[in-house]
């Protein structure tokens, strides 16, 4: 069973966190989209707007970001 932090995820907000901060963790991002990251949750208004001054490739991650979020 896949763990985060130590813990089984059987949650699917857990599992779906996980595999947005990898995105969002990207070299070529992450800088960009650090500020944007919290605890538990992101702030989509502030990572959407950073996108649009991104590269297309850059900005295409933060986009399937949002869409595994959502």
């Amino acid at each position: 069973m896949a763990t985060e932090g130590g813990k089984p995820m059987t949650d699917g907000r857990s599992t779906a966190y996980s595999a947005v901060l990898h995105i969002l963790a990207s070299p070529s991002i992450a800088a960009r989209t650090a500020p944007y990251v919290g605890g538990d949750d992101f702030d989509w208004h502030g990572l959407l707007s950073e996108a649009e001054r991104m590269s297309t490739g850059e900005g295409v991650l933060v986009r399937i970001a949002h869409d595994l979020w959502e």
